[in-house]
């Protein structure tokens, strides 16, 4: 008994003398200077140990009970909700965050209201609500402009820098990350540059540049251990092993994953640990350690689902699927295939994109107004400034009149003389008022002026957003064509697997009925059935891409073999049922271009149609039966050129016509074939991409375009 009473003393004394050594820091400071130093102090611990942060700003309500402050007790209740943010505890710093922002009655607080809105934007964005996310940055951004705080504006430049990241627009999120890194070596914060050092290796990571990544997030390493960030330092070791697993290193990749999943561990730091181990279920994947692979995705999971990212729910639901897939387990395989792709669907970027633009445009339009509002400010003080120095000058000239009225008086006094004088100043009087007269004209015909001109301005941007409409609608139109004169062969290649779909269900019910149903063929007709569901969706989820109205058009990097093949899901199964001999010929080296492959299968679609058009026309004037009708596509590099060329043997392109094919509207076709629409579009479209198009054709015998890209290589 006695021995447990003085054990019980023993952690009491040492509690105390813990609690003693941590709060050591407010020794011989007064109240107010207390909790502000806990403010100071926990804001800079969030980041390394939130808990550790909870702790101290208990400390500091416990102060506010006894000396209230609303403006400490705001911001008690900010850096409250950024521990739990840390925390990954979404709901508590939702809730705090809210207490905060009820607590701020000081509207024009800018720095405070950047720091608001960049936690909301974090929350947001940690729950995959992207759309708000940008719009609490934004909004952060303008506060952190408004207070001319450099690292404010830093800080939401460089989460603006994340957002876009998330979305795919990575020259904007360098752009944002680049202007961030500046501003914080301008005032040597270490922490962010850290931290926006391993957001550009994110980027380089997204568009597949592993070295340029590596380099960054070395860069991060090393400095979140100056800085003692342990959080990070053992977070930032799941970018690196990702990184060596891209280049193939899997050794170094496992070696660098464990030792950040074990530090994460030791910090209880819920994303560190979600992401090594997400990271080294996707190595054992690689390395086709299935088991290992399943075990530790399973046991994340959980966690994933609780901080609710669906990017890593996404990856998870893929490597799950192809394991069970790999093992047979086609059942399960189904299932998280059906989970990736509902998770694939709910994180397309298409209309967050769309969304941030619109808010980003908001943002833009909102600062110029304000910056019109400041002009217009500084005119108005123009004006009075002017108006005072008039109001001088005709108090200047007042006192000039009665002087040279009294110098008169006296010279007429003197001189007799002051009938002259008397019609001198009239003469005098009526030229003054002449040349008012003129200045008065030259004012109104001014004011006319910039009248029409800023008519004429907003006249002109209208009809550039005219025609701007009008050539999205054409393009539009012309792609939907395509669609519509090719529907019955993007039917034909629905309709294969479906039947074989069919065929399997039938033949299934048939063993079942004959008693001679076994495991083993249901596991064959499951594979076959997936594999056709798989073909179906693919075709039509690259028809519902294509076919998607493009907006603000987006240019990436992809292999332009890509567009051929991907055009051959709406085409082939027509031309085949035409009988008409299509022979693709690829260039075995994939080599890269700069643009939007979709716009690219439209140019590809539009010649393909043409080509159909001339090879039947010249088979129904054909004299010879053994005419066969041939399409050939292909692809080659010439000097630093990616080539696509589509030929035909059709009726070709007669001599007088040739200077006229590329004009809109011009066509050689009945009306009901075509609105000579189609090649002025491919023009258009090419020259976008920075190409050139040309043809060579002789009349009933061939025709050849050739598209000629830059390439990336």
């Amino acid at each position: 008994m006695n021995l447990l009473i003085i054990t019980l003393l023993f952690f009491q004394v040492k509690s105390v003398e813990k609690n003693y050594q941590e709060f050591s820091f407010l020794k011989n400071l007064s109240p107010e200077k207390q909790i502000q130093k806990i403010i100071d102090t926990s804001d800079y611990l969030n980041n390394k140990d939130p808990r550790k942060a909870l702790r101290i700003i208990n400390k500091g309500f416990e102060l506010l009970k006894q000396y209230p402050n609303v403006k400490q007790e705001r911001d008690l209740y900010y850096t409250k909700s950024w521990a739990y943010m840390e925390l990954s505890e979404l709901k508590e710093a939702d809730k705090f965050a809210q207490m905060s922002y009820s607590l701020n009655t000081d509207t024009s607080d800018y720095i405070y209201l950047s720091q608001y809105y960049n936690l909301m934007s974090s929350l947001e964005i940690s729950r995959s609500q992207f759309v708000k996310g940008f719009d609490y940055l934004y909004k952060g951004l303008k506060a952190a402009e408004m207070s001319g705080n450099k690292k404010r504006i830093a800080v939401l430049s460089g989460n603006l820098g994340n957002a876009y990241s998330s979305i795919g627009r990575y020259d904007d999120a360098l752009n944002f990350y680049q202007t961030s890194l500046k501003l914080c070596n301008e005032i040597n914060d270490k922490p962010n540059i850290a931290i926006w050092y391993d957001n550009i290796g994110l980027v380089y990571t997204a568009k597949k540049q592993y070295k340029e990544a590596l380099s960054y997030y070395w860069k991060a390493n090393k400095l979140y251990r100056e800085v003692n960030n342990t959080i990070n330092y053992y977070w930032n070791f799941a970018y690196l092993g990702d990184t060596y697993l891209n280049l193939g290193n899997y050794s170094e990749a496992e070696k660098y994953l464990n030792f950040g999943l074990e530090g994460s561990k030791k910090y209880n730091h819920l994303l560190g640990i979600v992401e090594n181990s997400v990271n080294l279920g996707k190595l054992y994947y690689a390395q086709k350690k299935y088991d290992e692979a399943l075990k530790i995705l399973k046991e994340i999971g959980p966690k994933v689902i609780k901080i609710n990212n669906l990017t890593f729910l996404t990856s998870i639901y893929q490597i799950l699927s192809e394991i069970y897939s790999v093992k047979g387990n086609y059942k399960y395989a189904y299932n998280y295939s059906l989970k990736f792709q509902q998770y694939a669907d709910s994180i397309l970027a298409g209309d967050i994109e769309k969304k941030a633009t619109d808010i980003e445009v908001r943002y833009s339009m909102q600062k110029k107004e304000n910056e019109l509002a400041m002009l217009k400010k500084n005119k108005l003080l123009d004006e009075l400034n002017l108006r005072k120095a008039h109001d001088t000058r005709n108090y200047l000239i007042v006192i000039f009149v009665l002087a040279t009225t009294f110098f008169v008086v006296f010279l007429f006094m003197k001189s007799k003389s002051f009938k002259k004088l008397e019609k001198k100043q009239e003469v005098i009087n009526s030229q003054k008022e002449k040349l008012e007269e003129i200045n008065n004209e030259l004012v109104r015909s001014q004011t006319e002026l910039q009248h029409l001109n800023i008519d004429l301005e907003a006249k002109v941007f209208d009809e550039v957003k005219k025609r701007e409409a009008q050539q999205m609608l054409l393009m539009q139109k012309s792609k939907l064509e395509s669609l519509g004169i090719f529907s019955a062969g993007i039917a034909h290649e629905i309709n294969q697997p479906l039947t074989s779909i069919s065929f399997s269900v039938e033949n299934m019910l048939f063993k079942k009925q004959s008693n001679s149903l076994d495991y083993e063929y249901i596991e064959q007709k499951f594979s076959s059935i997936l594999e056709d569901i798989r073909r179906i969706t693919s075709i039509i989820n690259h028809i519902r891409i294509f076919a998607r109205e493009q907006g603000n058009v987006k240019f990436e990097r992809f292999d332009l073999n890509e567009v051929v093949n991907n055009s051959q899901l709406i085409v082939n199964a027509q031309l085949k049922s035409r009988n008409i001999n299509v022979t693709i010929d690829l260039c075995e080296k994939p080599f890269f271009i700069l643009g939007n492959k979709y716009r690219l299968e439209q140019v590809l679609l539009n010649l393909i149609l043409n080509s159909r058009y001339a090879v039947e026309a010249r088979e129904n004037s054909a004299k010879d039966f053994s005419y066969q009708k041939k399409i050939l596509v292909k692809t080659y590099n010439e000097n630093s050129h990616s080539v696509l060329m589509v030929e035909d043997n059709g009726i070709g392109i007669p001599v007088q016509v040739k200077a006229k094919i590329f004009e809109p509207f011009f066509t050689t076709k009945e009306p009901e074939n075509g609105t000579g629409l189609g090649l002025s579009i491919v023009y258009g479209i090419v020259k976008e991409h920075g190409g050139e198009i040309t043809f060579d054709s002789v009349e009933n015998e061939f025709t050849k375009f050739f598209i000629k890209i830059p390439s990336t290589d």
